[in-house]
């Protein structure tokens, strides 16, 4: 072996030791960081501002935790307040926000995740005598596409949500939601001229649970545009075994509702009775 041969193998020997100090200390910087607390609050801090854009609403968490080696997230005492008066109940109440994570994602608006669990939520919507409501508006966004400016305000996909002893208040008039869906695309956009929202849901396979009803499966898919004192369902198709249901309609003037709805659909009576758990009615 020459001189000139040895050298290399020299030179190796001399930055080896080096290389595997520097992947020494990425490893132990992994592993130690995530656990730190300035790494806690700037997580938390980023989900806080992840939900104030996608909301426009000032947001209040309680406890916050998450494992990133799991890419599961927990949040308890989520609160999103609104328009409505101080003291009032707030736009979104949730006890507890479970999510595990396919990807990780709250530093973008496009979401992969395997399950969103959500806890007792309350939604509460008030419809003002001017005819507006207590829904924030969007934060300000960026112009997408050459044409009208649009806000992507989040597109989120989801291999199974749970809803949990959920309610849903308009005006203070309740509605029951318990449910779990699979297979779940959703995308909500805000376009500013004229200013409103545009959203869309597409749902594989939606498990029901109502009062003392029989659980029933279902699949659904649906698009509205909300506006400030109006709605527009613009498509909407559902069906549960033998029974379709498809429909396009209008909500106009939140105030004094005024509801336009064309549907055409097919509901089969043996299976509605037994969801009522009535048998006779299938006679």
């Amino acid at each position: 072996m020459t001189a000139e041969d040895s050298k290399p193998r020299r030179s190796r020997r001399r930055w080896l030791p080096a290389v595997a100090a520097v992947v020494l200390l990425l490893i132990v910087v992994a592993a130690i960081v995530p656990t730190t607390a300035p790494f806690h609050r700037w997580v938390r801090s980023r989900v806080a501002q992840t939900l104030r854009g996608a909301t426009g609403g000032q947001v209040d968490m309680g406890s916050f935790s998450y494992n990133l080696r799991k890419l599961q997230f927990t949040i308890s005492n989520l609160t999103i307040h609104g328009l409505e008066a101080p003291g009032d109940t707030p736009y979104l109440h949730v006890d507890r926000v479970f999510v595990d994570a396919k990807l990780v994602s709250v530093f973008s608006r496009k979401i992969g995740l395997t399950a969103v669990v959500l806890e007792h939520p309350v939604i509460h919507i008030i419809v003002y005598a001017d005819g507006h409501t207590n829904q924030p508006p969007p934060a300000p966004g960026t112009v997408m596409g050459g044409g009208s400016p649009l806000q992507r305000l989040f597109d989120l996909q989801v291999n199974r949500a749970e809803v949990k002893d959920g309610l849903l208040l308009v005006n203070d008039r309740p509605l029951p939601l318990d449910f779990t869906a699979h297979d779940v695309r959703a995308a909500l956009n805000f376009v500013a001229q004229p200013a409103h929202y545009s959203g869309s849901v597409d749902a594989g396979r939606i498990e029901t649970h109502y009062a003392a009803f029989q659980p029933f499966a279902s699949s659904a898919s649906a698009a509205v545009d909300l506006y400030p004192n109006r709605a527009e369902l613009t498509s909407f198709h559902w069906t549960s075994g033998p029974s379709t249901l498809d429909a396009k309609g209008t909500l106009a003037n939140f105030a004094q509702p005024q509801i336009t709805l064309g549907y055409r659909g097919h509901f089969d009576l043996g299976q509605f009775a037994a969801i009522a758990r009535v048998p006779e009615a299938k006679r």
